[in-house]
């Protein structure tokens, strides 16, 4: 075969994109491969999980988590607008998940029970509510003596 023949340089180009297209639809986490947020992993540990097991794996004891739920969601209980697949509790675990891990975004869909898109948009509200409701409650804030500096 000439390498040069117009029909064997088509055979490869449809052939390279055959690959790259399987390639690329292989990674896509779709909702039909996760499990619902009601039998999720983080809903059985929430539900199920003993004192120790949640500690480790949240950083916080159950009172903590609680007091922390209610702080980042204090201003935002009735709630107007599209369906949530996930309840506070499990956002602000969703939240915790990802910045004590180095879990990607794919691994906590799994671990939560969301697509990778519903993931980044409650990692964000998460993340701006705890900037806002934390800001200026008093035991959140680091202060430094000044024998530090």
């Amino acid at each position: 075969m000439d390498h040069e023949d117009p029909l064997f340089l088509m055979w490869l180009l449809l052939a390279l994109l055959s690959a790259y297209n399987s390639c690329r639809s292989r990674t896509m986490l779709t909702r039909s491969g996760i499990l619902l947020p009601v039998q999720s992993p983080w809903h059985h540990l929430y539900a199920n999980g003993d004192a120790t097991t949640f500690l480790k794996l949240t950083g916080l004891t159950r009172p903590v988590f609680h007091q922390l739920v209610g702080l980042v969601f204090s201003q935002n209980r009735a709630r107007i607008g599209r369906h949530q697949d996930l309840n506070e509790a499990a956002q602000v675990g969703l939240f915790l998940f990802y910045i004590s891990s180095r879990m990607g975004v794919n691994h906590l869909c799994l671990l939560f029970g969301v697509t990778p898109s519903s993931c980044s948009r409650y990692l964000s509200i998460v993340l701006k509510l705890i900037v806002r409701n934390l800001r200026h409650h008093q035991p959140a804030k680091i202060q430094f003596t000044s024998e530090d500096f």
